[in-house]
């Protein structure tokens, strides 16, 4: 993992909630940004994240995330903003394990990240993310919450 992205960690789980925050933030633009191809100088620029890179920063947030604590309930967004074939099936795993205990933000968060999945992704990549949706069973679970917040 690179330097910037661990000093960006150490931030989000430190006690400082405005570093925390801005950490939150500018690792989703980082992120973000590299789930395209940014080319400089015919080199891939150096804060470009490699598939492998977001697959460490993915597990490294998403284990966060499962302490459950309010002040990370913008994780799932910045796992959201991840390559989508790479970051569906922990997403999935994470909702579906913590889908009833997890803070309300926390879960909209999630929810937003999986969305992020199907939309703006090229036919190829949509067949492939797809086949790795666990419909069924995310629509079970969530139908019971539903039924229960309801109740």
């Amino acid at each position: 993992m690179k330097n910037n992205v661990k000093s960006l960690i150490a931030k989000i789980e430190g006690d400082d909630d405005t570093a925390r925050q801005d950490a939150i933030t500018n690792l989703m633009f980082l992120m973000e940004e590299s789930t395209k191809t940014i080319v400089k100088n015919n080199m891939i620029d150096d804060e470009h994240m490699s598939d492998d890179e977001q697959v460490e920063v993915i597990r490294v947030l998403l284990t966060l995330a499962e302490s459950l604590r309010p002040e990370y309930s913008g994780l799932p967004w910045v796992v959201g903003k991840a390559n989508p074939s790479i970051m569906i099936e922990p997403v999935q795993d994470f909702i579906l394990k913590y889908v009833n205990t997890m803070p309300n933000e926390m879960l909209y968060q999630a929810l937003v990240a999986l969305e992020n999945c199907m939309v703006g992704t090229d036919f190829k990549d949509y067949k492939v993310i797809k086949s790795k949706f666990k419909h069924e069973q995310l629509l079970t679970d969530l139908r019971k919450l539903i039924h229960k917040t309801v109740s």
